[in-house]
């Protein structure tokens, strides 16, 4: 009999490593269109957490200066990779 502080037994208790090589497994098995489509919403995302570190920077900033901003930042960030 299940008791109420039972831990619930539909949940895997999984170490670092464990979750680590699920989690690439998965990866692994997802299509090309998959992966590019996750690419391309992971960089959604830290545009928009880039954008939202602009505003507390610049809060007098207007959205289109956000964006400049944001430009600016992204290639330099190209410039840097290329060792430039």
């Amino acid at each position: 009999m299940i008791q109420p502080n039972d831990p619930d037994p539909a949940i895997r208790h999984l170490s670092a490593d464990d979750l680590y090589r699920e989690v690439i497994e998965e990866a692994r098995q997802r299509s090309f269109e998959e992966k590019f489509a996750a690419g391309f919403e992971l960089f959604e995302r830290s545009c928009e957490f880039m954008r939202a570190g602009i505003r507390m920077q610049y809060p007098d900033a207007n959205e289109d200066r956000v964006e400049q901003i944001l430009k600016e930042r992204l290639a330099l960030g190209r410039r840097l990779e290329n060792g430039e």
